[in-house]
């Protein structure tokens, strides 16, 4: 941590410090090994450099090839599409012998017969190593037969790895291919110079270019233009049109009545949700004057924003789904209304925040869906 004195006055977060120090010791023992490319770049994005308390941390990651293993990284690639079906065998006989299969499993017992497939020595502990067992359920699932595995998670899953703290979002953009997602960042570290402190004109220009990036954003969402927008925008759509219907059948007894209190709850986010995307329409027209703390504190309103109308939207979504109440039902002993908003609570909040989604803007947008009184 040492090392990085120098950005205590830019970075705001200890916790974003101290995961800029866990990246760059990855990135210089990624760049030092055996890889298809090299990290030239790692930059810092996102609240990192605007507040103390951050939810997540945002490293980009510039890479250029290295064309002393981009030949065997090619072979290695084309390996794991050639023998699929035969790795695909390993992982079914894995699962078999485990009930559930990982990749150091396979590896560690099944390593003669990844050779004899062609793997080499180094190809398997220094690439096949950071391959998961999901990257090869997802092309069965998409009948693709070709791993979701390439240069790009290599990089992410290598530099991730040993981080155990606020959720660390790494995104690696490799010179020639294309990054869908624009990420504004600021260079704090480059393989030639180590750490670099950006300027007072390198930090107007990020937050200049990330306040066009959420404009650009938010005005997408304001439109409904979903196709433009990433994948994560197109629940709110959904969210957007979802309409609470309970099936007769189920109208009896307590489940009638936690359903009719879903419904509740669904149209009170839904209620929520319309009136963030209004909030946000507003925000887009209010537009900051380029003092820098005014856009800072802009650009922070505005991503908030953004993620309270996910948060209403992934409320919307599950609260819709009539089935959940059996789920809730099995999980909890009394059979109060108490109890039940209580586990609902919980289902919601765990597995929002395993989508991605903040723990803190989660609760703030249920106490709002869901009346304190009965909480």
């Amino acid at each position: 941590m040492a090392r990085l004195e120098c950005l205590r006055s830019i970075v705001k977060s200890g916790v974003a410090l101290k995961a800029l120090d866990h990246v760059i010791d990855r990135v210089s023992s990624l760049n030092s090994g055996r890889f298809p490319v090299y990290i030239d770049v790692v930059g810092l994005g996102g609240s990192a450099l605007s507040v103390e308390d951050v939810g997540d941390v945002d490293v980009v990651l510039q890479c250029s090839p290295r064309k002393e293993f981009m030949k065997e990284w090619e072979m290695f690639e084309q390996k794991l599409q050639g023998k699929f079906a035969e790795l695909w065998s390993l992982i079914i006989e894995s699962s078999r012998l485990m009930g559930r299969a990982t990749m150091d499993f396979i590896i560690k017992e099944f390593y003669d017969e990844l050779v004899n497939l062609g793997f080499k020595d180094w190809w398997i502990k220094e690439w096949l190593v950071w391959s998961r067992v999901s990257d090869f359920r997802w092309a069965v699932d998409e009948g693709v037969l070709i791993p979701y595995f390439d240069e790009k998670r290599l990089v992410e899953r290598y530099v991730k790895y040993g981080w155990h703290g606020r959720r660390l979002e790494v995104h690696v953009k490799i010179e020639g291919k294309i990054l869908h997602s624009k990420i504004p960042y600021v260079t704090v570290w480059t393989r030639e110079k180590g750490i670099v402190k950006p300027g007072k004109k390198e930090l107007r220009e990020f937050f200049l270019k990330e306040q066009h990036e959420l404009l650009s954003l938010s005005t997408r969402v304001i439109k409904g233009l979903w196709h433009e927008l990433p994948p994560i925008y197109y629940s709110v759509s959904l969210a957007l049109k979802s309409k609470f219907e309970i099936p007769h059948y189920l109208m009896h007894g307590f489940v009638g009545l936690c359903l009719i209190k879903n419904r509740e709850i669904h149209e009170e986010a839904k209620k929520a949700l319309v009136m963030e995307i209004k909030n946000l329409k507003k925000l887009v027209r209010k537009q900051p004057k380029r003092e820098l703390t005014k856009i800072m504190r802009y650009n922070r309103i505005l991503r908030n924003t953004l993620k309270k109308i996910l948060a209403y939207t992934y409320i919307v979504n599950t609260i819709e789904q009539c089935d959940i109440v059996m789920k809730i039902l099995s999980k909890i002993r009394k059979k109060t209304m108490e109890e039940y908003l209580s586990e609902l609570k919980r289902y919601i909040l765990r597995n929002g925040v395993r989508q991605g989604l903040r723990k803190h803007i989660l609760e703030e947008a249920l106490k709002k869906s869901i009346r304190e009184e009965i909480m």
